[in-house]
């Protein structure tokens, strides 16, 4: 990655010709994309061709039925481990899983993403038309052919060693015959999870190999493609910066000079915001299947004995991911360097070269930050990459000292009242008695301690248990219900403001307008967080709480089915609650944010006071729900949760490791004894 971090020098003279073939878009990726059409992710026809009109994606062609073809065959072999997990969880199962629905997925965005990536390139070439009056960048498309080379060589390398070893190895224990050594490398080395639901032949055995190898050339692409795109699309700002250098060391002071760069930067923006948000989906199965992979990876160098030919395997593979994931951050990580080279530059003009389009440049530079994320959940920045390393050590380190328990037993499982009812089934008793049995000991049984049980207080202390599950119900889809109105106004909000720009309206009185009606909807937003921020707190509060609880009782055994079943539907719903309070909850704050997105935009000809008074209100007011001002619900929020809950949960399992017995029967479980409930 070092030597795609520096540019050619601003100044070097480079023809039209040769800049064009160096920078474009379309030139810089069709390498990779041409490539990746054997592999079946990018069915598109005219990759080889210059000129982007040629290009063409077409539903009654080959390549489609290839990619259609790849992408079953990978839903299908990770459904079919699916028997094998639950038969016996295992970290190889999952991971089985993991890997070929990760194909699945794969294919599945690039097939949508061909469909639309004629015309984003259009959109493209029309930035890059503007740009051709600009320094160009360095030859960058030599170097991404040299950089993916290397990478997928050594992507391959690292496959046909495991596959090499493990046949090899199969050929030698069935005393060198080729044909029984194919069965037991594809039986019981390979994919013997898929031998268990049908029968086994050299074609079947063909067929999963064939999709696994088309797999692994994906994952490596996916990476590599968002790698490369996110270098080409920087070389475009850089482009920017390099005209600003220009301009700064001209003394050029005339604003219509700093408007034209500045409405050609806002241009590149644009398709930077389109570029962001087509990728979020691959920027999202980059970071969690690699993740994943090297939590894996350390779990198995911690727990597992080497031979020098699987330690060499482990540091190829090992060192593949890191590449990876190294590949990934930095590529858009290099996106917001160029952004923030160009905000010093501007920054740093003499006083008098500053003008209104230095100002409003800088302005639209700091409200609108050109950083490749994922909805704002999390960046791709190099301070991203660190907090993942770290992540992942201290993670790992706990984690192993849970060894084969963790995986084991944590499980999720549904209804609880359907279990104890089923258990109490089992003792044989008549209606009446189950009823008692069932409100005596399972509702609120501490209560019965105090007071004598009678039916009558059964049952109000059964209604009173549902009207509370119903109030902590109602509580979260309040939140959620008021969270989406607001967010839908304040969308209304951005719709209007962008219809002006678009239509270039420079009426004060529409601006002023607009600007009132955000201001008043603000109010109520901040009112409406007043009265609602201690339910927020409540529900947060409430949420982990029982999280948290249900984590730490995964690692108790569970007897009986309907009592797994209920855990599951119960963690599950934990989850949801509080994934979608984050997520609606956070889009208050987003969509209150985005007008600035298009009021950056807005040109020279209609920038007004109301305008940029608009702007600088929405930049020092941040618009969102809070639990009592102890914490702001943004999109952001979710992950950091997430995060907490592991680690304090894990660091709680650890100190708490001496009184969990792993094997140990649940607290229902070991009462509900036939015997011993009778005896009571």
């Amino acid at each position: 990655m070092l030597f795609l971090n520096n540019f050619l020098d601003c100044d070097s003279a480079i023809s039209t010709e040769e800049s064009e073939n160096w920078n474009k878009f379309h030139l810089c990726t069709n390498f990779l994309l041409f490539i990746s059409v054997f592999f079946g992710l990018f069915p598109i026809h005219g990759l080889r061709e210059r000129n982007i009109r040629r290009l063409e994606f077409r539903w009654k062609s080959p390549m489609v039925l290839h990619s259609i073809f790849l992408m079953m065959s990978g839903l299908i072999v990770s459904l079919g481990s699916i028997p094998w997990i639950l038969t016996k969880i295992s970290m190889q199962g999952i991971s089985n899983f993991v890997f070929f629905f990760r194909g699945f997925l794969t294919g599945l965005i690039f097939f949508k993403l061909a469909q639309k990536w004629p015309a984003f390139l259009r959109k493209i070439e029309g930035v890059e038309f503007i740009l051709r009056q600009y320094p160009p960048s360095k030859n960058i498309r030599k170097q991404l052919k040299i950089l993916n080379t290397v990478v997928l060589l050594h992507a391959t390398v690292e496959h046909c060693l495991v596959q090499l070893n493990l046949f090899v190895t199969s050929v030698l224990e069935q005393d060198g015959d080729i044909l029984l050594g194919f069965k037991r490398f594809f039986v019981h080395y390979s994919y013997g999870y898929m031998f268990n639901l049908m029968p086994y032949t050299l074609m079947g055995g063909f067929w999963i190999q064939y999709t696994n190898v088309n797999l692994t050339f994906s994952w490596t692409f996916l990476d590599m493609f968002i790698c490369s795109t996110s270098i080409i699309t920087a070389s475009k700002i850089y482009q920017i910066n390099c005209k600003v250098k220009q301009l700064l060391s001209k003394e050029i002071t005339m604003e219509s000079d700093w408007r034209i760069v500045r409405e050609d930067f806002s241009q590149v923006f644009l398709i930077f915001k389109e570029y962001n948000k087509i990728f979020n989906p691959l920027l999202v199965l980059s970071f969690t299947v690699n993740v994943y992979f090297l939590l894996v990876q350390l779990f198995g160098a911690m727990k597992y004995p080497f031979t020098p030919t699987s330690f060499m395997y482990y540091v190829i593979s090992f060192g593949l991911l890191v590449i990876r994931l190294v590949s990934v951050c930095m590529g858009g990580a290099k996106i917001n360097e160029e952004s923030r080279k160009l905000t010093i530059l501007l920054a740093t003009a003499p006083s008098f070269i500053y003008n209104d389009e230095i100002k409003r440049f800088l302005v639209h530079l700091k409200l609108c930050p050109t950083i490749l994320s994922v909805d704002n959940y999390f960046q791709a920045s190099k301070r991203t990459m660190l907090k993942i390393f770290g992540a992942l050590v201290a993670y790992e380190v706990i984690l192993i000292q849970f060894d084969k328990e963790l995986i084991t037993y944590a499980v999720e499982h549904f209804l609880e009242d359907i279990h104890k009812i089923s258990l109490i089934k089992t003792c044989g008793l008549n209606f009446s008695k189950s009823v008692e049995m069932f409100l005596k000991h399972f509702i609120i049984p501490d209560v019965f301690t105090i007071i004598s049980y009678t039916f009558v207080w059964g049952i109000i202390l059964e209604i009173m248990s549902l009207l509370l599950t119903f109030s902590w119900t109602f509580i979260d889809i309040f939140i959620i219900l008021i969270s989406w109105c607001l967010a839908e106004r304040f969308f209304q909000i951005t719709r209007r403001v962008r219809f002006l720009v678009r239509t270039r309206v420079s009426d004060e009185k529409q601006w002023e307008k607009i600007r009132n009606d955000y201001i008043r909807l603000c109010q109520l937003c901040r009112l409406l967080d007043e009265e609602l921020s201690f339910i927020i707190l409540q529900s947060f509060a409430s949420n982990m709480f029982f999280i948290l609880t249900q984590l730490f009782n995964s690692f108790q055994f569970k007897a009986y089915s309907m009592e797994k079943i209920y855990f599951c539907f119960s963690f599950f719903t934990l989850i949801l609650r509080m994934f979608f309070v984050c997520v609606v909850a956070g889009m208050v704050n987003g969509e209150s944010s985005k007008p600035l997105i298009f009021l950056s935009e807005a040109p020279t000809t209609i920038y007004n006071k109301q305008i940029q008074r608009f702007a600088e209100y929405i930049h020092w007011n941040n618009i969102s729900l809070t639990g009592r001002r102890y914490f702001i619900i943004t999109k952001g929020l979710l992950l950091n949760i997430t995060g907490a809950i592991i680690t304090y949960e894990l660091v709680l399992l650890q100190f708490e490791g001496h009184t969990i017995i792993p094997n140990e029967v649940n607290e229902t479980s070991k009462f509900f004894n036939c015997d011993n409930l009778l005896d009571n």
